[in-house]
């Protein structure tokens, strides 16, 4: 197993494709975040491609300050060994990983091998998508685009949605996350009589899939409805923008997500594990 490493966004972009083509769902985040990086430069990161045979089999991220992003690959313990000596060679302080549970397990075992850094903290995942426009929901309110007036009442929601949702990111400055979602028109309100209540943002389509993330109501509004009707206006503007397909990421410890999301017609993909290193 051969892996290619790039600073050079554009030229990771050029081989990756196939990669993301085989695996729609679980390489969104990587084609959303390559997508974000070409349009700004400045942004920074490393990009690694896994090669068998000299064919494109597995991708790989790592833009500061986050974790490392994997998308499956064969044989993981194998595939994983090969990216571990190519991350640490860079990124020896690396936080932790995210992917699939078989791919994320090996990863973090071999880069305890690697680099003497033991796993600590996880967190699990499920992957849903959905095929088609979910239905309405009767919830009283309505959705609206989140502008830059709005940017200081979402920075505060998107810090709480990584304090709760996302430990791992909690000490992240949500606010440039937050300006990009708003200059691109990603990021949605439900309000009730004029009040925000609840959002949820998309990704750009990216190879068909659209991904609806940062779904969140404060505590004083839950138990109403508000993140459902939020999640489902934000996964139909993703279809309206020509998404085949939209995905979202649940908390696996967080049974009312998961119930709410299959009740609106998100269906399993599979697992994923961000495993964080001491």
């Amino acid at each position: 197993m051969d892996v290619l490493t790039f600073t050079d966004a554009a030229a990771f972009a050029a081989l990756v494709g196939p990669v993301i083509d085989r695996y729609p769902a679980f390489s969104s985040v990587l084609a959303s975040n390559l997508d974000q990086t070409r349009h700004d430069p400045g942004a920074g990161g490393h990009w690694y491609l896994l090669q068998d045979g000299g064919e494109p089999v597995a991708a790989a991220m790592r833009t500061p300050p986050y974790p490392l992003f994997v998308t499956p690959a064969p044989d993981p313990p194998r595939a994983m060994a090969a990216l571990a000596e190519a991350v640490a060679r860079v990124s020896p302080a690396l936080p932790g990983v995210n992917g699939p549970v078989a791919v994320s397990q090996a990863f973090a075992d071999q880069w305890q091998r690697t680099t003497g850094r033991h796993p600590g903290r996880t967190l699990g995942e499920r992957l849903y998508e959905i095929t088609a426009p979910p239905g309405l929901v009767d919830v009283p309110g309505q959705a609206r685009l989140a502008t830059t007036a709005d940017l200081a009442h979402a920075v505060a929601w998107a810090t709480e949605f990584n304090r709760e949702a996302l430990p791992h990111q909690a000490g992240i400055d949500a606010e440039p996350a937050v300006r990009r979602r708003l200059a691109r028109g990603r990021l949605l309100f439900w309000e009730v009589e004029g009040r925000p209540v609840s959002m949820a943002g998309t990704s750009r389509v990216i190879t068909g899939v659209s991904r609806v993330g940062a779904v969140y109501t404060p505590k004083e509004n839950r138990r109403n409805g508000f993140g459902a009707a939020a999640t489902v206006a934000a996964t139909r503007q993703g279809f309206d923008d020509g998404a085949e397909r939209c995905i979202l990421y649940a908390d696996l410890a967080n049974p009312t997500s998961n119930g709410i999301y299959r009740a609106l017609g998100y269906r399993p993909v599979g697992d994923g594990l961000l495993i964080t290193f001491t």
